[in-house]
């Protein structure tokens, strides 16, 4: 409670009273400084709410098409933002392959693509996973 005898932020969403998923998705969506949508997506991250994050990524990505921003741009920043709060990403795109990533990849293919798009790149990934445990290892 605030000193006026008020409540502060979002109950609803949060039992952080100072936690306002509505204020950070607000800056998700208005807000082109790269560094200002990290430490938003930060505070979904942190909390582990994979919905929250989920829209989140949805509203960076429909907002920044809204702003003509293409898939390139849009990719690449929330790629950005994955390293950041991965905080060690690894190199090598088996080694990338993370639940971050996936949910950042669907984002961005959905909101470009459609849903077609999102089910053909997951047929893909489990083609790929199937080969690699499957295969033998050649010794060379």
């Amino acid at each position: 409670m605030s000193q006026d005898g008020g409540t502060e932020q979002s109950g609803e969403f949060s039992r952080d009273p100072l936690f306002d998923p509505a204020e950070w998705f607000e800056v998700i969506e208005r807000e082109q400084s790269k560094s200002r949508v990290l430490d938003a997506m930060r505070q979904f991250v942190r909390r582990a709410d994979t919905s929250l994050f989920e829209k989140a990524v949805a509203l960076y990505v429909r907002s920044a098409r809204a702003r003509g921003e293409g898939i390139e741009d849009v990719l690449g920043t929330l790629e950005a933002i994955a390293d950041e709060l991965e905080q060690d990403p690894k190199p090598g795109f088996a080694q990338r392959d993370t639940p971050l990533r996936r949910l950042v990849m669907r984002g961005v293919l959905l909101a470009f693509y459609g849903s077609d798009a999102v089910e053909d790149e997951a047929a893909a990934r489990a083609e790929r996973v199937e080969r690699r445990t499957s295969a033998p290892r050649k010794d060379r």
